[in-house]
């Protein structure tokens, strides 16, 4: 629907796209509207009190009389409430968002266009990695901790109308152990660059996926097992996995990105699969390094006679 909405700008964007680096950016603009994130609140309880004792000798030689008895009185008073610590997640991801979809080159991010809504929900973390003793010299032991943070983005056109959309889910590692007999290994990510790094991640997949359904990847140049096609950095990076369909037939090859310089990059096909239905204009889709299709099937299924 978005795309069909912007066929002119599309138009627009494909021209400028092949003329050259300079894309006219201002036909298609994006401003970053809603970012309504979850919190993660610890709770507290506080207490506060005093007391006070007053003895009847101390009373009575301050006015100059002769203590014979130690009467006393204590007064005390005590209070408790409970204390919320709340800290909201993702609180930046507003001029991450701007910066990643700035960076792609392929609009301008501003007024009176378009509008991004996101909503991050479901920030959550796998339990940390475990050492456990190994034995045997060709037993090992492997574990990884995980955060993951799960993204729904809608994009409104002028009038308000919903007319593109979807759902993100975001997971990184943030540290591995591997136990040998001879050897213990691990690695870990202090806690606030796991938060940033996941922030950030969440804001480039967000950004592809609004300028990819703008203006999709398409293949612009074959060269046998090698392809060029229209995007390169930031949005794509050596080793990028892209679907790119055929043009006979039914089903996608695997494409592995070889080199993203600043408007094209390069991907050879995954495997020694047959490429003859791959051509110029083509469309591809990208697939995320932490989607199961990443490591999905290179080739098709021959079934034997």
């Amino acid at each position: 629907m978005l795309a069909r909405s912007l066929a002119f700008a599309l138009c627009v964007l494909s021209g400028a796209a092949v003329a050259g680096p300079a894309l006219a950016q201002s036909d298609v603009r994006i401003a970053v509207g809603t970012v309504t994130s979850t919190q993660t609140c610890q709770y507290f309880r506080e207490y506060e009190g005093s007391s006070a004792s007053v003895f009847a000798s101390e009373y009575r030689r301050y006015w100059g009389y002769a203590a014979r008895n130690r009467e006393s009185a204590t007064v005390s008073s005590w209070r408790s409430w409970v204390w919320r610590d709340c800290q909201t997640n993702f609180e930046n991801l507003r001029h991450s968002l701007s910066a990643a979809l700035a960076s792609t080159g392929r609009l301008a991010v501003g007024g009176g266009g378009y509008r991004l809504d996101v909503t991050i929900s479901n920030v959550s973390e796998t339990p940390p990695e475990q050492s456990r003793p190994v034995r045997g010299d060709t037993a090992y032991h492997t574990s990884w901790g995980t955060a993951s943070v799960n993204l729904s983005y809608t994009v409104h056109d002028r009038t308000g109308t919903a007319v593109d959309g979807g759902n993100i889910r975001k997971q990184i590692e943030m540290g591995r152990t591997l136990n040998t007999e001879n050897i213990r290994l691990r690695t870990m990510e202090p806690g606030e660059a796991v938060y940033d790094l996941l922030q950030q991640e969440a804001a480039d997949s967000v950004a592809r996926a609004v300028v990819f359904d703008i203006d999709p990847i398409t293949v612009t140049a074959v060269d046998g097992p090698r392809i060029e096609v229209n995007y390169g950095g930031p949005l794509l990076s050596l080793g990028d996995i892209l679907l790119v369909e055929k043009s006979e037939g039914i089903g996608a090859i695997r494409y592995r990105v070889t080199s993203a310089g600043a408007n094209r990059s390069v991907a050879e096909v995954d495997g020694d699969n047959d490429i003859y239905a791959i051509n110029p204009g083509n469309l591809a889709s990208f697939v995320e390094a932490d989607s199961d299709a990443s490591n999905g099937r290179r080739y098709e299924r021959v079934r034997l006679p």
